[in-house]
C-alpha cells in the first residue's frame, strides 16, 4: 500500500515513530525498526500516484472555504467579517439572530 509520510521521529539509530496518511485519507502511526527497512520503498511524487496535479486556480477558493469553515467554529460572524465575501445586510442580520439563539 502506498502511503504518504506526514511526520517521523527517530528513537536512537534503529527505530522511528512514523505518522503516515493512507490513500483513503486516514492518518495512522507506527514504530518502524531497522529490520523493517526491506518492506519500504521510496516513491517520487508525481511518478507513481503522488504529486499535486489539480488546477492551481482552484486552490484559493478551496483554501478560503476551509478557512471560513474553521473560523465559524469559534465565532459565527468572524468567518464572514474576515472573508473576501461581502454578504448583504439582511444576510448578516439573519446570521446574527440564528447564532444568538440558546
Amino acid at each position: 500500500m502506498d502511503v504518504a509520510i506526514v511526520a517521523s521521529q527517530m528513537f536512537g539509530a534503529s527505530a522511528a515513530q512514523v505518522t503516515y496518511r493512507r490513500p483513503d485519507g486516514i492518518v495512522e502511526e507506527t514504530i518502524l525498526y531497522e529490520e523493517d527497512a526491506h518492506r519500504l520503498a521510496e516513491v517520487t511524487p508525481g511518478v507513481q500516484g503522488g504529486g499535486f496535479d489539480a488546477d492551481p486556480g482552484l486552490f484559493r477558493p478551496a483554501a478560503e472555504a476551509l478557512r471560513i469553515r474553521m473560523a465559524a467554529r469559534g465565532d459565527a460572524m468572524l468567518a464572514v467579517s474576515t472573508s473576501l465575501l461581502h454578504p448583504l445586510p439582511h444576510l448578516r442580520t439573519a446570521r446574527r439572530r440564528r447564532s444568538c439563539r440558546p
